[in-house]
């Protein structure tokens, strides 16, 4: 059984009760000075260098964020759409792949997991990640990759929470059921009914059916994604799947490389073994001449 959660960003009204959750289910500060209210509005918006950033960065130290879109065109008022971001848990994950220690590993209820008692740091799943999730710990001396752990140890380890309390903080947060936890096929029918009754509102395309082969995080939108800063050249195919193409072609590689380094290597031996005969021939022929 394949969990998920469906986002729906017709309904997200900004507040990051989400964030702020996610944050105290994993011990980190709320940072709240971080945060301003934009001008004419009731929103906030993460402080960059120097004026207000719309699109606060996934970190270390905050695995979700939401991110302010201003999607009119620039005729009229205002139009926010708000984004929820997170490890989208893909289910053919490139961060695992990528791993040469085994660090990442996707369990089979849907929830991509890290273990940093096996990362070495080398950082292969921050660029091997098709949306940019894992990030790092620059600042600390002895430094991990940090992301979203879709609250595994909430979900599977708490004995203190009913059954129905066993879903992300970020989930039992939202106050606008703009986000919905369940079994991922029951999540896509649910989108596909969304869209099939209220075409007005939403584009046809549910985010994260087959990006990348799939992800357990499914998106709805009233505008397009490529608006919302979602990447759209993800393809369909499986990041693995290049990984192990790539890596199906080693031996063949090693194979004929190392028949062309002999051939070279045989080469270089035999125009060797000639000049040895030449200056042999020349020493003899100038013995007899004297």
């Amino acid at each position: 059984m394949s969990f998920g959660v469906l986002v729906d960003l017709t309904q997200c009204a900004g507040g990051r009760a989400c964030a702020a959750a996610c944050r105290q289910q994993h011990g980190q500060s709320l940072d709240s000075d971080s945060y301003v209210t934009t001008p004419g509005k009731r929103q906030d918006c993460y402080v960059g260098t120097e004026q207000a950033d719309h699109r606060p960065p996934l970190s270390a130290d905050r695995f979700t964020v939401v991110e302010y879109h201003d999607t009119a065109d620039g005729v009229g008022e205002s139009n926010w759409v708000f984004v929820k971001r997170q490890c989208m848990h893909c289910l053919e994950p490139a961060c695992e792949s990528a791993c040469p220690v085994g660090a990442f590993h996707r369990m089979e209820e849907g929830p991509v997991v890290y273990d940093m008692n096996k990362c070495m740091g080398c950082r292969y799943c921050m660029m091997a990640c098709p949306f940019n999730v894992p990030t790092y710990q620059w600042s600390e001396p002895i430094p991990y990759v940090k992301k979203c752990t879709f609250c595994v140890e909430r979900m599977f380890s708490n004995e203190d929470l009913s059954r129905e309390e066993r879903i992300p903080a970020c989930v039992a947060a939202c106050p606008t059921s703009c986000l919905q936890f369940g079994e991922r096929d029951e999540l896509l029918a649910e989108a596909k009914r969304r869209i099939q009754q209220n075409p007005g509102r939403y584009v046809n395309h549910i985010y994260g059916e087959k990006e990348a082969g799939g992800t357990a995080w499914l998106y709805l939108s009233p505008v397009p994604f490529a608006l919302l800063g979602f990447p759209t050249r993800t393809g369909e195919r499986p990041y693995p799947e290049y990984t192990e193409a790539a890596l199906d072609s080693v031996p063949p590689l090693i194979v004929f490389g190392g028949f062309v380094l002999a051939g070279i290597y045989l080469l270089w031996k035999r125009k060797v073994e000639l000049a040895e005969q030449e200056r042999a021939a020349g020493k003899d022929q100038g013995v007899q001449d004297g």
